[in-house]
């Protein structure tokens, strides 16, 4: 059986899926083949069916967009199809512009794919993040290290009410003397 990655949640599933076991998200053939889209209009079904934010993104599939920081594809009133990229300083830099239709395609495809990948690393609940990096930032009342064992998590409950009961002791002394 063939294994695909949720573009979703970033875990393993199976080929054959209709719904990722993990988060739930709609699998479509067309998602689980892989399949590359050589259109403007299978680009943007594309990032539709993975509810790509692409506004946020700085993508614009389709239209000329003139704002500053953004990526896109349209075509223009000779029916080229040109790909460009929007700088900081507003100035715009075109990366293709040619009436082959599939490769202007592929050329934001490949920077969507890679901006996509990049987003997810550099996300607190990416998929690739290290399982160490992924434990939460241990608190002021949470047990030592060494009380962290396999005695110390199935007595974890036990921690908080202790260590009140001991600051409250300890303050009682104190101010007894």
């Amino acid at each position: 059986m063939a294994i695909h990655i949720c573009d979703r949640c970033g875990k393993p599933i199976p080929d054959d899926a209709a719904l990722c076991p993990h988060c739930g998200a709609e699998q479509r053939e067309d998602i689980r083949l892989n399949k590359i889209p050589e259109t403007i209009d299978e680009l943007r079904a594309f990032c539709d069916a993975r509810r790509m934010p692409l506004e946020r993104m700085r993508f614009f599939i389709g239209e000329d967009y003139r704002g500053a920081r953004a990526f896109g594809i349209y075509k223009d009133a000779d029916g080229d199809c040109v790909v460009y990229k929007n700088k900081a300083d507003g100035s715009r830099a075109v990366r293709y512009k040619g009436p082959d239709e599939k490769r202007a395609v592929r050329e934001l495809y490949e920077k969507l794919k890679a901006e996509t990948e990049l987003r997810r690393e550099n996300s607190p609940s990416g998929a690739s993040r290290s399982r160490a990096a992924s434990h939460r930032r241990a608190k002021a009342s949470d047990p030592p290290p060494a009380a962290r064992g396999r005695i110390g998590e199935a007595c974890s409950f036990l921690w908080k009410p202790a260590a009140i009961v001991l600051a409250v002791a300890l303050g009682f002394v104190l101010t007894v003397r």
